[in-house]
């Protein structure tokens, strides 16, 4: 009973506890030859500065460099007229040098649904749908697909989970598949041990044989 209390106090403060990721960003490979990368959570920009901003060309915005440290996902909008981002520079405060050593993709497609989010490593930059509010929903993906087939491989990126921390204190995360999410691996590590621990103290219980 002792053992079960503590597992599940343990469980429940794994699942309380912070996901350490305002903006989780991942890039998974499908089962058929394929790549989606993925972006959720909101921001919020106070502290960050004044952004810039700048016109996203249609076939390169959303193409993933991991040479170069730059991932983005979705388009800004569905027209020419809107294809424009906020850039915030300088605004990791551990940026990275790349996420690999990959170039662009060479072809990929996109969803229709407007939404966008990049970051840009080589800039220490984050970049934004023009006109984007503080806490408001970032929900987007790109999708890397046709013959032959991209993997993450084929896409020069290097497996592996990267936590990034804003200036204002804010958090994104890369997670290139197949790495389990923290909270996941915990709850697992929680889950075994205390299943461990019950089946030491049933030992102890058991009987002895005469």
């Amino acid at each position: 009973m002792r053992v079960a209390c503590i597992a599940s106090l343990l469980a429940g403060l794994v699942l309380a506890g912070p996901t350490n990721a305002a903006v989780m960003l991942q890039i998974k490979e499908h089962t058929d030859p394929g790549v989606v990368v993925r972006v959720s959570g909101s921001l919020n920009l106070t502290g960050l500065g004044d952004p810039s901003r700048r016109r996203l060309d249609v076939d390169t915005a959303p193409l993933v460099t991991p040479s170069v440290g730059y991932i983005g996902a979705g388009l800004p909008g569905l027209d020419d007229s809107n294809l424009f981002a906020d850039f915030y520079q300088d605004v990791f405060t551990n940026p990275v040098d790349s996420f690999g050593l990959g170039g662009p993709a060479d072809h990929w497609s996109n969803s229709t649904v407007p939404g966008f989010f990049a970051i840009a490593m080589a800039e220490n930059a984050l970049l934004l749908p023009a006109g984007y509010k503080s806490n408001s929903p970032i929900d987007a993906y790109t999708d890397y697909v046709g013959a032959p087939g991209f993997t993450l491989k084929s896409l020069g990126l290097d497996f592996g989970t990267y936590d990034f921390d804003l200036i204002n204190g804010e958090h994104v995360t890369v997670q290139v598949a197949p790495v389990p999410l923290p909270a996941t691996a915990a709850l697992l590590a929680v889950g075994l041990v205390a299943l461990a621990a019950a089946a030491r103290g049933t030992a102890r219980r058991s009987p002895q044989m005469v």
